[in-house]
């Protein structure tokens, strides 16, 4: 049994490689073409890097995809040679030699948790950064910012920019504040990076967990220093740094959290931030669950029906993809709640599941 196990497995792991390597092939082609038009410094090393950096949220997109299709193919191979028929006829259960496939495709669930919650918004804003600044040539420095990017909120003594995570109007206080000094031909002087800044009345801010970068003239780093506490004066109101532009997936689960109790702090239902948090968590279940519709296609596929096994495939993934795609819409919009909105789709196709495995019993 051990043996047609790591068979089974092997013949699985082979297809998943190649699957794996020809759809983030295929996207890179696709993706590169669309983009290459605005491309003003084409670095070949930053580029490689570019898809390096995306790599982790290309693969946890593509991943319904290569699973389900590994699954098909390994099976199908197994079937039109007739090796699942020799399985059956010598009383081998064939789910049981399925035993590491299933254990593999639970432990890439929780993998995939891990990545969409960590590694993905991490990696995302390096990628950003190469790619608006270093290849589009956007000399601006706020871009650098990446996933933190929320738009010039305010500006003050002449070409001082402030940005903000988020501003909390009843502590008046803002999250992880950028402060960035720039001269008359925009080459950046100075940076302050805090943990927090807060109004403290008549244009008075006390910044805490200051990092200081000096820069010279060609933008390298002269002086460095981190002070705990630092007060300054920003004749500005508070008003003005309030959180525009947010983009959820940008931020890490971590982060998330902290806002959602930030934003509920203010008597707000971050109703958008929740529905990214259920996500996230929805998402890697249906890792699994995809698994439990392509291992019966795949034991069905033989000689002459492979073409429409695979269409079958494509028309699950499509219909799971559109029902994702509305459910979380709704979601956003405040029709559904954000926990119904994220785990509707996985409730929707394990019944369907359920449904399937009575009738075919009854049957």
């Amino acid at each position: 049994m051990k043996i047609l196990q790591r068979y089974v497995f092997k013949e699985f792991l082979k297809y998943f490689l190649i699957m794996t390597s020809t759809f983030y092939f295929i996207f890179i082609i696709g993706d590169f073409i669309e983009k290459i038009g605005s491309l003003k410094n084409f670095l070949l090393g930053r580029l490689f890097m570019y898809y390096i950096y995306e790599f982790p949220e290309i693969f946890n997109d593509l991943l319904p995809f290569i699973l389900f299709f590994s699954i098909l193919l390994a099976l199908g191979m197994l079937g039109r040679d007739s090796e699942l028929i020799v399985m059956e006829i010598s009383g081998i259960d064939p789910n049981k030699i399925l035993f590491p496939v299933y254990l593999f495709i639970f432990l890439l669930s929780v993998t995939t948790w891990f990545n969409v919650n960590t590694f993905v918004p991490r990696y995302k804003a390096k990628a950003y950064h190469i790619y608006k600044v270093e290849l589009m040539g956007q000399a601006n420095y706020f871009s650098e910012l990446g996933r933190k990017d929320l738009g010039i909120i305010s500006k003050a003594r002449g070409n001082m920019y402030l940005f903000s995570d988020y501003y909390n109007s009843l502590k008046k206080q803002m999250s992880r504040p950028v402060l960035i000094i720039l001269d008359d031909d925009l080459r950046l002087l100075k940076r302050y990076d805090a943990g927090s800044a807060l109004f403290q009345g008549s244009g008075k801010w006390i910044f805490t967990k200051v990092r200081i970068r000096d820069f010279d003239k060609d933008g390298n780093i002269m002086a460095y220093q981190e002070v705990e506490s630092l007060p300054m004066e920003l004749a500005i109101s508070p008003e003005l740094f309030t959180t525009r532009n947010v983009r959820p997936p940008t931020f890490t689960s971590k982060e998330l959290r902290k806002v959602i109790i930030s934003i509920r702090a203010m008597g707000k239902e971050p109703v958008k931030f929740l529905v990214e948090l259920h996500e996230r968590n929805a998402y890697p279940v249906f890792i699994f669950i995809i698994s439990l519709f392509g291992i019966p296609l795949g034991f069905r596929m033989r000689r002459g029906n492979t073409g429409s096994i695979l269409s079958y495939g494509l028309i699950i993934i499509a219909v799971y993809i559109s029902l994702f795609r509305f459910s979380y819409t709704l979601g956003t919009g405040g029709a559904l709640s954000p926990v119904l909105s994220a785990w509707a789709p996985n409730l929707c196709f394990f019944g369907i599941y359920l449904f399937l495995k009575i009738r075919r019993k009854m049957i």
